[in-house]
């Protein structure tokens, strides 16, 4: 999927997103990232691929079911073709471990991460940004009608009044140069 994430049509539908401190904190708490070289891998917009360089670096996983913290999860069981693009769009664990180890990495080490993306007052604060598409390129594959059906799907699968916090789950490689 192509996406222009700077073009003005674009601008507020994810580079305005900011990281928050629990994912910078998790970051930290493994590597001092200062004057490392870092990889960002299938780094849609860049937004962390600047953290990253925010923290001082020299260089610049998927199918979990739906919940009321991994939204996401709904997004493949309503379009499943969406988790098909999520995929096509992400090296799996295996490429990235091979990679590491071919560019001369050892002691590798995986760390699941679980970001607070945004905390919403209710359901329809995270309707308002699905259906701006706000900060998720994947929602980008979805028509406006179909988006509409995804935010009612949902809709029908969260509580309507009852705060929500949104997460994301990445991954953290760690590796030291042999």
């Amino acid at each position: 999927m192509n996406i222009d994430f700077h073009a003005p049509a674009n601008r507020f539908s994810y580079t305005g997103r900011e990281v928050q401190p629990d994912w910078v904190a998790t970051v930290q708490l493994l590597v001092d990232p200062a004057a490392r070289r870092v990889t960002d891998i299938g780094c849609g917009g860049g937004l962390y691929s600047a953290a990253w360089a925010d923290l001082g670096a020299a260089e610049v996983d998927v199918s979990l079911p739906g919940s009321p913290d991994h939204i996401r999860g709904y997004f493949f069981e309503c379009f499943p073709r969406l988790l098909e693009t999520e995929r096509a769009r992400r090296p799996t664990v295996e490429a990235v471990v091979g990679a590491l180890g071919r560019a001369g990495f050892g002691a590798l080490q995986t760390v699941t991460v679980w970001e607070t993306r945004k905390r919403h007052h209710d359901f329809r604060g995270l309707a308002a940004d699905l259906l701006g598409r706000v900060g998720r390129s994947i929602l980008h594959a979805l028509t406006d009608a179909e988006l509409n059906e995804l935010v009612d799907f949902i809709g029908q699968r969260l509580p309507a009044n009852a705060p929500l916090v949104e997460r994301d789950r990445w991954t953290i490689w760690s590796g030291t140069k042999t």
